[in-house]
């Protein structure tokens, strides 16, 4: 069984993911890390927290506001028909 710190379990909740040290060789983890990949599906009408920053994902924040900058977060759908415009001219 792996028992996280009170470190990693508030790094989970600040961030969403947990940095697991000494499980795995650094030489593992620096390959892995060359293959990974990693999709988001995030509501359109989620918007960020006024005072909890995420140290990962603010920097996705459009500026001046509380919305996801489309062109690192594009909306595939929504009820309405909407759909960031660049997405089509691929």
């Amino acid at each position: 069984m792996i028992e996280f710190s009170d470190a990693q379990i508030g790094q989970f909740h600040d961030d969403g993911f947990v940095v697991v040290e000494r499980l795995i060789d650094a030489d593992t983890v620096a390959r892995a890390a060359a293959r990974s990949l990693v999709a988001d599906c995030v509501s359109s009408a989620a918007r960020f927290h006024p005072t909890a920053i995420s140290a990962i994902y603010s920097r996705y924040k459009r500026h001046g506001g509380d919305t996801m900058d489309e062109s690192f977060l594009p909306i595939l759908w929504t009820a309405d028909g909407y759909r960031t415009a660049f997405l089509d001219d691929r």
